[in-house]
């Protein structure tokens, strides 16, 4: 895996991803993502993190279908970024237990980080963007795990088809 810093960048009009961080500890600073058009079998993502701890800092997300993706048991941090204008979510953790930090979305279909999965460790909610269980998803929280909301934090329920699980 490797490990580069990313800086200073335009990234734009891509098919099917912006940047794919996989397995990485790269540090992705102060660049614009935008415009992923979209591929027929994937989601177009501004960024889609697959595992490793990449540090995410002062990046404008937009204008993507999703403008950031975190799975595969990545502890990614994600700090001082602005998410606009993506037309789905701003960010959908899966698999995931990233750190998030001073962060904004505006204009995105759901503003926030969207979250349907099972906790199968310890995670905390902080209170930067909104946690949202969307329609028809279920956050599960597994017998040994512990879900932390931080003085701040705010979950939401998409409707009446979303659901908290604790175990």
């Amino acid at each position: 895996s490797v490990s580069p810093t990313i800086q200073n960048s335009i990234f734009e009009n891509s098919f099917t991803y912006g940047l794919w961080l996989k397995n990485s500890t790269s540090t992705v600073q102060n660049n614009s993502i935008r415009n992923v058009s979209g591929a027929t079998l994937t989601m177009p993502l501004g960024i889609y993190i697959q595992g490793g701890s990449p540090y995410i800092l002062g990046n404008t997300i937009s204008q993507n279908m999703n403008g950031l993706n975190i799975d595969a048991n990545s502890v990614a941090d994600i700090s001082s970024n602005t998410f606009s204008n993506n037309s789905l979510y701003a960010i959908l953790v899966s698999s995931a237990y990233p750190l998030f930090s001073q962060n904004s979305a505006t204009g995105n279909s759901l503003n926030g980080v969207v979250i349907s999965d099972v906790l199968a460790r310890d995670m905390s909610f902080s209170d930067n963007l909104p946690y949202i269980i969307p329609a028809g998803g279920t956050l599960t929280v597994n017998s040994g795990s512990t879900l932390t909301l931080n003085p701040g934090a705010i979950v939401k329920f998409q409707n009446t088809s979303s659901f908290l699980n604790p175990h």
